[in-house]
């Protein structure tokens, strides 16, 4: 999906909802395209209220955890435990997502080892 700049109404980035989570970092948003040379549009430890738009250097965001895409508004909820769980959960130390075994949480980092 592509990001837009909630002040100026550029394209700024692109996002892929699934791979999102709270808190939000600017390593999570990728080049909206090979045309504007830059990649990424964020720095990678940008925390959410310190990415800017590249085109009118505001703060792109509105809201908290959300963010405009061509597709409308994304909003991004922090990963749970499920309610009644009582195994061990295994803990993403990036992103903070929770896996139910260690194999799961293994697979899961690969989306990380992509993302650099």
């Amino acid at each position: 999906m592509k990001v837009i700049c909630e002040i100026c109404n550029e394209i700024i980035a692109e996002a892929r909802p699934g791979n999102m989570s709270v808190p939000m970092r600017g390593k999570m948003f990728r080049s909206p395209d090979t045309f504007h040379g830059y990649d990424p549009p964020f720095h990678p430890n940008a925390e959410w209220e310190d990415m800017r738009c590249g085109y009118c250097n505001q703060r792109p965001f509105l809201e908290r955890d959300g963010f405009m895409t061509d597709k409308g508004y994304v909003k991004i909820q922090p990963y749970s435990v499920p309610e009644g769980f009582t195994g061990e959960i295994f803990t993403c130390e990036v992103c903070g997502k929770f896996c139910r075994s260690e194999l799961a949480l293994k697979s899961h980092r690969k989306i990380h080892e992509r993302e650099k």
